[in-house]
């Protein structure tokens, strides 16, 4: 049986991972990246 990919499921409820003007998350990418 093949293994499960693992999956994280990240949501922006509060607008704190993306640009509100241009919806990138560029910035918060380092900090995504160590999750």
């Amino acid at each position: 049986m093949a293994p499960t990919p693992k999956l994280l499921v990240v949501t922006d409820l509060d607008g704190t991972l993306l640009d509100h003007h241009s919806y990138s998350f560029q910035p918060a990418e380092p900090a995504l990246a160590r999750l």
